[in-house]
């Protein structure tokens, strides 16, 4: 059998050279089940890489391409739980938790609302954890990571057909100068509404005539 090394080198040069199939073959001989995972999920081969996701022990990914892209919440909902059981609780459950780790609970979270929203059951339970998405938006860090949040939420709400939801979630990402998201919920819009977005620029709360009341300024699509 080939030296796992050599095999992922020759799957680094498959994919330099553009033969991702070949790349995953190596990477898969190599027991590299993860890169195998990426290159499959990049080409829109979601059974594949859920797959190898789950042999690589990547149970949040795999859970995920299973419960949104497949449908099979049954799965999603098996590699969730092997998620939650990797991310076992400490020892001390009053000790203080960084937010690095209470955003990756908030992350399976998500999925479990996205499980819910597939099967249209447990309403109350995902709006909480969508309330709590729009709070962590717009108070915390958000770690560097693979996965967004934000967009992650985003398709939750709209898998609930709750486009009031969607709008809070981007306006909460707008409010915590997340890069970019005033461009992202303006692209939603003119998508899923068919009408741009218009934003009062900062500072113009109170831009308003000396002897009109002064009222704050939300955030809505334009009518055209």
């Amino acid at each position: 059998m080939a030296d796992a090394s050599l095999l992922a080198r020759a799957a680094a040069c498959y994919v330099r050279a553009g033969i991702p199939l070949d790349a995953v073959r190596c990477y898969r001989a190599a027991g590299s089940y993860r890169p195998a995972a990426d290159i499959w999920a990049r080409l829109g081969a979601f059974p594949e890489a859920a797959r190898d996701y789950a042999a690589a022990g990547a149970h949040e990914e795999a859970a995920w391409i299973f419960a949104h892209h497949l449908g099979d919440i049954p799965a999603a909902r098996a590699e969730l739980a092997a998620a939650d059981a990797a991310a076992a609780a400490p020892a001390d459950p009053a000790a203080a938790r960084p937010v690095a780790s209470r955003a990756a609970d908030l992350r399976r979270r998500l999925i479990l609302a996205r499980c819910n929203a597939a099967e249209n059951v447990a309403a109350a339970e995902t709006l909480d954890i969508l309330t709590e998405v729009m709070r962590h938006l717009e108070h915390d860090v958000e770690p560097l990571g693979r996965i967004s949040m934000e967009e992650r939420a985003v398709v939750v709400a709209e898998a609930m057909n709750r486009p009031d939801l969607v709008a809070l979630l981007f306006a909460a990402a707008v409010r915590g100068g997340r890069s970019r998201a005033a461009e992202r919920w303006n692209a939603w819009s003119e998508r899923a509404l068919g009408m741009p977005l218009i934003l009062p620029e900062p500072g113009t709360d109170s831009a308003v005539a000396d002897d009109a009341p002064i009222q704050r300024a939300d955030p809505r699509p334009a009518r055209s």
